[in-house]
């Protein structure tokens, strides 16, 4: 695994009381990706089956998938990681979105303004806790516009 799908299995196992196998088989179901990238071998990147994922996870072997699919059903701790996985990645993409959305505003596309400043409503409207996007947003350096029309006078 590599280091991102590394540290992302140490997250959920640390933070959700798993076990090795059962935060690979997450990860497997959601972002098989991050299992290669040669933390066992070179080829752990060609994970696309139950059957691959077998062969270069040793503590996979003794289970059969429809015993760790199970697990999406009866082991809360399980779905609490699967509920955190799920919005970690919603997360990402909307920032993905909302810096898309800012650079076609800042293109002057009129419908990508309105849909920033919606999605940044949002993302501001909090409770008590910042979240990652609400930080991420923060650290943004908008350019002033008095600086862009220096020489346009």
């Amino acid at each position: 695994m590599g280091r991102r799908g590394y540290g992302l299995q140490n997250e959920i196992i640390k933070n959700f009381n798993l076990t090795d196998y059962k935060a690979i088989y997450l990860m497997f179901k959601y972002c098989p990706n991050l299992l290669g990238e040669g933390y066992f071998t070179k080829e752990a990147a060609e994970i696309k089956t139950y059957d691959d994922l077998q062969k270069y996870y040793k503590c996979i072997k003794k289970y059969s998938q429809s015993s760790l699919d199970a697990l999406f059903i009866t082991d809360e701790n399980f779905k609490k990681a699967e509920k955190w996985l799920i919005d970690k990645f919603h997360q990402q993409k909307l920032v993905r979105l909302y810096n898309k959305f800012y650079e076609q505003a800042i293109d002057g596309d009129t419908k990508s303004v309105k849909e920033f400043i919606s999605l940044a409503g949002r993302f501001l409207k909090e409770d008590d806790a910042e979240s990652e996007v609400t930080q991420f947003l923060k650290s943004i350096d908008i350019p002033d516009e008095s600086e862009n029309s220096e020489n346009k006078i």
